[in-house]
């Protein structure tokens, strides 16, 4: 269960996109509760590799441009000791390379971000991108859900840098469960989103994953939306990507 670092995936592409100038499943649950609190540490116990690719448009005056690509996601396992603001942390490490194509071009982008836990594997905050972003409570999962369940786990202050002396908004991370594509499963979606100083989303993500009864989890898909500047131009991505 990333939190912000699929997300900051999305973010890196819609940028990338500026220089152009221009999940889940439906069966029926048997079992009512999943450990989602185990998922999580089965994830950033082990760090991960995945290719992917990635679909989706871009909109500009109106006109629709499509998007597609592929990239290598990794998340490197919770360790190295550390403090964050103060508090015992471990560091992951969540990197981005690949390449995207929209309009006939062919743009390469690399992106790397450091997230924060606590040894229990609750969000702290990350580091990347032009953003320091720092929970004023440790985030916390669900020891367990249940389909149809939803709720916070973590909201962030941001700032420029490690300073904390520039404010750009503030960002909430927050889960819903659906049926998953089996009886004994479900699919669990994190939501993430960001609003600036005057409360004006600026971007949205969601990441679906099915978990089962043992806690193993599988990376489902992302969904995610930002309006960026396109040489003046606002330009609506949409993408999704899809792990092979």
């Amino acid at each position: 269960m990333r939190t912000r670092e699929k997300a900051l995936l999305i973010m890196a592409l819609s940028a990338s996109l500026s220089a152009c100038g221009g999940g889940g499943g439906g069966g029926t649950t048997v079992v009512s509760f999943f450990p989602l609190q185990t998922a999580v540490a089965n994830l950033y116990s082990t760090g991960y590799q995945k290719t992917a690719v990635v679909s989706g448009t871009a909109l500009a005056s109106g006109v629709a441009y499509p998007v597609s690509g592929a990239v290598t996601l990794t998340l490197t396992p919770a360790a190295n000791p550390t403090l964050f603001e103060g508090q015992n942390a471990l560091v992951s490490t969540a990197s981005v390379v690949g390449s995207i194509t929209v309009i006939g071009q062919t743009l390469s982008f690399s992106s790397t971000t450091q997230g924060y836990l606590s040894p229990a594997y609750e969000p702290l905050g990350y580091a990347g991108n032009g953003q320091y972003c720092v929970a004023p409570v440790p985030g916390s999962y669900p020891s367990t859900v249940t389909v149809g369940q939803t709720g916070p786990i973590v909201a962030y202050n941001c700032y420029t840098d490690s300073t904390m002396t520039t404010p750009t908004g503030s960002e909430s991370l927050s889960f819903a469960v659906a049926p998953g594509p089996t009886s004994f499963t479900a699919t669990v979606s994190l939501i993430d989103t960001f609003v600036d100083l005057s409360s004006v989303q600026q971007f949205t993500a969601q990441d679906n994953y099915v978990i089962d009864t043992a806690g193993n989890y599988t990376f489902v898909s992302e969904t995610g939306q930002q309006t960026i500047d396109a040489n003046g131009t606002p330009m609506t991505v949409n993408l999704t990507i899809t792990p092979q």
